[in-house]
């Protein structure tokens, strides 16, 4: 706070001495500063405005945490099927509601898997009775399949609904991780409906937008059956640039 109060001194002391001016001498004379006089003075306050917007740009005077973080999401935009995810989406901490408690965790520790993101709102019944089944694959993957849900938020959405929400599903599917109040995941992906999934396959790119309704045993034993031929490929290839490598 006096920090603060120190920056906003000093930028109140640099615009004064920017603002200054000879019109009284001026007036007294009864003629024009002389042009070495005005340039001096145009030094000056050039000096002046370089400091000033220093001081701006170093205190964040005028830009609030709020608007810094508004300025991060809307810097992205919407990510193309087959396109690498930017690294804000691996290292941003996300809000999760899980087990009934809140914790935060970035998306990092599961790259490598099959990541899904749900989208979902606590007044979309049709969400909440997919949910068991989802969680249901997430048990019978744990080593190929992450799966979240994610609740972006709204102007009718609150904490207290997306809690009672879950408060009705049952112990087991209480388990299942939902980020909560996202604007990122929503700029990201922009979803038309509730319900849609997004698919990040291992190498962390965008591979799909489906309903819920296919995200399933036998999509996700493609998508992995797919990224051992690839990953059997990518080990050929490395195998035979060691063996040029060893016979140089």
């Amino acid at each position: 706070m006096n920090m603060k109060k120190t920056a906003t001194s000093v930028a109140g002391a640099l615009l004064c001495l920017f603002f200054e001016d000879s019109k009284d001498e001026c007036k007294k004379k009864g003629r024009l500063p002389k042009l070495a006089e005005h340039s001096q003075q145009m030094r000056r306050r050039l000096k002046c405005r370089v400091l000033l917007t220093g001081l701006v740009l170093a205190t964040g005077i005028f830009t609030s945490p709020n608007a810094v973080a508004q300025q991060a999401v809307e810097k992205h935009t919407a990510v193309l099927l087959g396109e690498r995810l930017p690294s804000i989406l691996w290292e941003k901490p996300f809000v999760v509601y899980q087990n009934g408690k809140y914790h935060t965790e970035s998306l990092s520790k599961y790259k490598g898997k099959i990541i899904i993101l749900e989208f979902w709102s606590s007044s979309c019944s049709g969400c909440l009775k997919g949910f068991p089944k989802i969680n249901a694959l997430q048990k019978q993957y744990p080593d190929r399949l992450k799966v979240f849900t994610v609740n972006t938020g709204g102007l009718r959405e609150t904490i207290e609904k997306i809690e009672h929400a879950y408060s009705l599903l049952d112990k087991d599917t209480r388990s299942l991780p939902s980020i909560v109040n996202d604007r990122l995941l929503r700029t990201l992906f922009p979803f038309r409906v509730l319900s849609s999934c997004a698919w990040i396959k291992p190498d962390g790119s965008f591979y799909a937008f489906t309903p819920s309704e296919m995200v399933n045993e036998h999509n996700i034993d493609q998508v992995i059956a797919a990224e051992m031929i690839l990953e059997e490929r990518r080990e050929k290839v490395r195998a035979k640039r060691n063996k040029a490598s060893d016979e140089k």
